[in-house]
């Protein structure tokens, strides 16, 4: 099993709003919404994309004037265009990519464990970092599980408040120091499921003692899910560069009422990602610490649907679509999952700073959703449909029903109903 990141478009850097009149572009998108997570652009209605890369976002009259006589031309009729979106936690995709059907940049995870009785070697050693394994697919990094989630395995500092017992750590603290350390001098990235602050102390120990007091680069350390943080975690994550991937809709109603008593009433507000509405909530506590965390979506261990403007995880194994459970209207949530991937630039060339914005010089991965999600009810995001997806300008998913709207002469991969799906 294979643990991914996608890699698609999120973050902003300053760059020139429009093109120089010699760079002809090969698609223009106008008559749009174009939500640009840009402080200095916030309202614009058009773009030019010109090969992979976004050259023009203004108006249409500016937008229009560059083109050129082989540029194709799409009046979206008052959609939204927002950045692609990046979910930095899936499963499975490496199946979508040996099928032929992956449609999305994917880094891939090489696992040394699943569970206490469940591990693999130094297997990774037959892999380089960054190595291709197919045309989207590529190798970023090594994920270790260090506990379980949701119920007696996952590791607190403190006694579970229902049994008494910490949980499992399923590994000596000898044997994860190792190999983390021989994992991080190889070159890979590290990434580790740790759900209670017990097994998120213990993956901050070994990577504290695998960087040296270094920062930890070229790679940005993941831990994923997070479910119980401390706030002395955070500070420490974000002293020697580590970041916490939440997945804001990985936890449903039922998995809250068991996290509640496996930590207690006093201690709820540990529970960051699945924070009540009267707690702080991850945002806050990203703002007070400083930077910004991989908050991303995800599909509930009982398949249940959340909030957002995408297909769930059933829809990105068959499709490649992106699934996303955030609010598409926070700045802050389309610059995270750059921020968690960091060095994709060993991979196909990037930067975090490539992504996760619509700005001249990034790179034009693009989504077209039915509204502006600034105008619809949290509770109607899952209604919105995802019109077309564009991946380094090239379009590959067009809606059923909106094929009048999909561009001419631009080739279309697959066929998506965002709204069924």
């Amino acid at each position: 099993m294979l643990t991914l990141t996608l890699v698609g478009s999120t973050t902003a850097v300053p760059s020139p709003p429009m093109a120089s009149a010699q760079d002809e572009p090969d698609l223009i998108l106008h008559d749009a919404i174009v939500i640009t997570m840009d402080p200095d652009r916030p309202s614009p209605v058009a773009v030019a994309v010109a090969g992979d890369r976004i050259t023009g976002v203004g108006s249409d009259a500016e937008i229009l004037a560059l083109a050129g006589p082989d540029t194709t031309v799409v009046d979206l009729d008052g959609q939204a265009i927002l950045p692609g979106f990046i979910d930095s936690h899936a499963h499975w995709i490496g199946d979508l990519d040996a099928a032929g059907d992956l449609r999305v940049r994917v880094n891939g995870y090489l696992p040394v464990n699943y569970g206490s009785n469940q591990k693999w070697g130094v297997w990774f050693r037959d892999y380089e970092p960054g190595q291709e394994l197919g045309a989207k697919f590529r190798l970023a990094g090594v994920k270790f599980f260090i506990d379980g989630c949701f119920d007696d395995a996952m590791l607190l500092s403190e006694p579970h408040h229902d049994t008494g017992e910490l949980g499992s750590f399923y590994w000596t603290r000898g044997e994860l120091n190792r190999l983390v350390r021989r994992v991080h001098e190889a070159g890979w990235q590290i990434a580790a499921h740790a759900c209670g602050d017990g097994a998120i102390d213990h993956i901050l120990d070994a990577l504290e003692r695998a960087f040296d007091g270094s920062p930890g680069r070229p790679f940005r350390a993941r831990v994923e899910h997070v479910i119980v943080l401390r706030d002395d975690q955070l500070r420490r994550m974000r002293r020697f560069g580590a970041s916490p991937s939440f997945q804001l809709t990985f936890v449903d109603s039922e998995d809250t009422e068991v996290l509640r008593r496996i930590v207690g009433a006093d201690r709820l507000e540990l529970l960051g990602p699945v924070a009540r509405p009267d707690e702080r909530t991850p945002a806050a506590r990203d703002r007070e610490h400083g930077f910004p965390v991989g908050i991303v979506g995800h599909r509930s261990r009982h398949g249940h649907r959340y909030a957002g403007p995408g297909p769930g995880h059933d829809e990105d194994r068959r499709t490649g679509g992106s699934s996303t459970g955030v609010d598409a209207r926070r700045p802050a949530h389309a610059r995270s999952g750059p921020r968690v991937a960091h060095r994709c630039g060993r991979l196909w060339d990037l930067r975090e700073d490539d992504l996760g914005a619509i700005k001249a010089g990034m790179l034009a991965d693009l989504v077209v959703l039915s509204e502006d999600p600034h105008d619809v009810p949290l509770k109607r995001l899952t209604r919105l449909d995802v019109v077309m997806v564009f991946v380094g300008g090239r379009l590959e998913i067009c809606a059923h029903g909106y094929e009048s709207l999909c561009p001419d002469g631009v080739p279309v991969a697959a066929w998506l109903n965002g709204r069924d799906a």
